[in-house]
Parts: structure tokens; sequence; C-alpha cells
């Protein structure tokens, strides 16, 4: 999509929506917008994936560790808030 002035215009969809922030994208752009709390990350289409990749390794990781201390899930803890800390 383009502005007036040639300049292409953001059309920003939302995929994703939570307690601690949501997730957009730009088709036009290949850009993904990841905003947490204060914090707002723009990255091409191939970074997000990597970073979804490697995010979801560490949290299977972290479940696993948590599983051989005998701990509860984390999302579960009672009294722990989900979010960023």
């Amino acid at each position: 999509m383009s502005s007036q002035d040639g300049i292409p215009s953001c059309q920003h969809l939302s995929l994703a929506r939570s307690e601690i922030g949501h997730i957009s994208t730009c088709r036009d752009c290949g850009v993904v917008q990841l905003h947490l709390q204060a914090l707002s990350l723009r990255l091409e289409d191939e970074a997000f994936e990597a970073l979804a990749r490697m995010v979801g390794r560490a949290s299977l990781r972290l479940a696993a560790m948590d599983r051989l201390a005998g701990e509860p899930p984390r999302g579960d803890a009672p009294g722990r808030p989900a979010g960023l800390h």
C-alpha cells in the first residue's frame, strides 16, 4: 500500500495479544513488531521466525528444568503473575 507521496504506508495487522503486550505485522514492509510494555521491536519476517523458534526452545528447556526440579509449571504457580519482571 502506498501513500499519496509514493512512500509506502504501513497497514498493521494484529497477530497476537496478551497481558504483556502484542504482536503486529505489516505485510507490505515484511516487518513484524513486538510491543512489550514500554519496548517495541521491529524485525524482518525471517528474524521474527528465528526469534520465535529460539523463544520456543528456551520455553521447552525451562519447563524441562522445572520438571526435573519437581517445581510446578511456571504459568500455573500460585502467586506468580505472568509477565515481564
